[in-house]
């Protein structure tokens, strides 16, 4: 097993693992067992099999899983989720990581705290497409 870290480092460099070889090694390393690996393998399947169309978090993973969005993607996506994660460095509302409105609901973020996550990750942008992002995270579902 080599991380994404030791791939990188190689000469020449060599591409991060795609992600359903990454979870098969992560699978490996907790629960050792071929045996075991495959059952949870079969169960996590099956899993994303039943939620993938009704929930959004189980169908974001599937499509990272299944190649539908490129690693590049999974990498801004995660690196987004730390973001939020840590203290706000601006006035609002900072909502501890696990909160959420109603049990089993996904977490909140203060819309303030999601833009200047997206001001970091994705820079400069033209004013209309922050102004879009603005709205669209401020418009409730």
């Amino acid at each position: 097993m080599a991380s994404d870290e030791l791939r990188a480092r190689q000469q020449p460099p060599l591409k991060p693992l795609p992600l359903v070889d990454f979870v098969f090694q992560h699978l490996a390393g907790m629960y050792g067992t071929k045996d075991m690996v495959n059952q949870y393998t079969a169960q996590l399947v099956a899993t994303l099999k039943t939620y993938y169309q009704t929930d959004p978090r189980v169908s974001l993973f599937y499509r990272f899983l299944y190649e539908q969005l490129p690693l590049q993607t999974l990498s801004l996506f995660l690196d987004g989720l730390r973001k939020l994660s840590e203290p706000a460095r601006l006035p609002c509302i900072d909502y501890p990581p696990d909160w959420a409105p109603k049990k089993g609901s996904p977490p909140c973020a203060d819309v303030r705290k999601c833009l200047w996550v997206a001001d970091r990750l994705l820079m400069k942008r033209h004013p209309k497409t922050a102004y879009s992002l603005a709205v669209s995270l401020s418009v409730k579902l």
